[in-house]
Formats: C-alpha cells, sequence, structure tokens
C-alpha cells in the first residue's frame, strides 16, 4: 500500500480553511500595501503600540524643531 498525497483541485480554500490573518489581508482595497499590514499582524498588540508611541515621538519632536507643539501625554499609554 503506498501513501496518498491530496491532489491539488485549484479551488480557493473557503474561509473556514484561511487563517485570520488571511481573511483580513484578501479584503485589503486595491491600491493599498497589503505587505504593511500584514507586518503590523505579525506584531502582539502592545508592540503595535509602542511602535504608534515612538512614531508620535517623531512627529511630536519634528513639530518641535519647526515651532510647533503636539502634546505626547494626550495619546500617552498607562502602563
Amino acid at each position: 500500500m503506498h501513501d496518498r498525497q491530496a491532489e491539488p483541485t485549484g479551488a480557493e480554500p473557503s474561509d473556514a480553511e484561511k487563517s485570520w490573518d488571511q481573511r483580513i489581508l484578501e479584503r485589503v482595497p486595491s491600491g493599498v500595501d497589503a505587505s504593511l499590514i500584514a507586518e503590523d499582524l505579525r506584531l502582539t498588540p502592545t508592540e503595535r503600540v509602542e511602535r504608534m508611541r515612538k512614531a508620535l515621538e517623531f512627529i511630536e519632536e519634528a513639530k518641535a524643531a519647526h515651532g510647533h507643539r503636539l502634546s505626547a501625554r494626550r495619546w500617552s499609554v498607562h502602563r
């Protein structure tokens, strides 16, 4: 007796067979870089918040260098 492998049918997997991130990414509109979304989905929620916090700090520093001010306290995350 020999082992049988599943033959590819060429059909798309059903939503139930797809991972949660695959289901999200397939709904990304054309013109949007899905690779950036996929990269963020690989991060934990805490890592995403930290990335956003660092981006806000960068924006705040850039604005301060040009005479603008945006309060980071308004957006701080309580630990």
